[in-house]
């Protein structure tokens, strides 16, 4: 949803021309350039922006009903996140639900609790938001035997000391092809165009400053260092082996012992290359 007001293009376009690019943009699972637009992109990106804002807007809202109706949220535990991030013709993406880059995977995450939380710790490491489950069950005072064994570690550990095991842990992400997404999908791959990386279930597992990526059955591994390079644009797997070696060991040591349902709508995934 974006109000006209909270509407503000840096191109020409309208909000109903910006509005109708992005749903067409949004139907392409990559795109180099929206069809007949030079400044497509900028207007789509100014149409997200809008978005943003009004979730700002509403969001200001919420909280401010809450602190009117509780007389205040001191000790009201507020989380401030995103489901996914978004692909604005990186790596030749649209949209968000075929990569596995930090434009997806990367999202805000805010924790407020005046009470029982410091202000102002930022976290060091790479967090995970399947890490919620377990911050809100332990801020409700739930006991961990209630939920345990769990992959999920609450935040508020992040408030404490802790090893530099702890600091350092793996994270680990996946990125799912839906089937309602590959709609006209193969006609671009009939048309002879790379698009393994947007159809095969894609892994990725973050260690320290480094992060591997995967694609399931492909023939194609990727290995970035984001202190160094945040936009994934260095692809390093083939000067640091070792290390792509030992990450990939990881990840396969988690799928082992993690649960999935490979989907079967993905046939012949394996035939496209996983791409820079």
């Amino acid at each position: 949803h974006c109000r006209e007001d909270l509407f503000v293009s840096s191109s020409d376009m309208t909000l109903p021309e910006a509005d109708a690019l992005g749903r067409s943009a949004s139907n392409n699972v990559f795109v180099e350039a929206p069809p007949g637009q030079d400044d497509g992109w900028r207007a789509i990106q100014d149409l997200y922006d809008g978005e943003i804002r009004y979730c700002d807007e509403s969001t200001g809202t919420i909280l401010e009903l809450l602190e009117a109706h509780l007389g205040g949220l001191d000790s009201t535990l507020v989380i401030l996140t995103s489901d996914h991030g978004e692909s604005f013709g990186e790596h030749d993406a649209a949209y968000h639900a075929f990569a596995a880059y930090q434009t997806v995977l990367r999202v805000p995450l805010v924790l407020s609790w005046p009470e029982h939380l410091p202000q102002g710790v930022r976290a060091r490491e790479t967090i995970s938001t399947i890490d919620l489950f377990a911050t809100i069950a332990e801020s409700a005072r739930v006991s961990r035997s209630t939920y345990s064994p769990s992959p999920s570690s609450s935040l508020r550990r992040l408030c404490k000391s802790r090893s530099d095991d702890e600091i350092n842990r793996y994270v680990f992400a996946e990125a799912w092809p839906r089937p309602w997404g590959l709609n006209g999908v193969w006609e671009y791959y009939e048309h002879g165009v790379p698009i393994g990386r947007f159809v095969a279930p894609l892994f990725a597992v973050y260690g320290g400053d480094w992060k591997y990526i995967r694609g399931e059955g492909q023939n194609r591994e990727l290995l970035y260092n984001l202190a160094e390079d945040p936009d994934e644009q260095r692809d390093l797997s083939a000067v640091q082996p070792e290390r792509c070696a030992r990450l990939r060991a990881v990840l396969d040591m988690w799928l082992e012992e993690t649960p999935n349902n490979m989907p079967t709508f993905a046939d012949g995934y394996e035939k496209g290359p996983l791409r820079d």
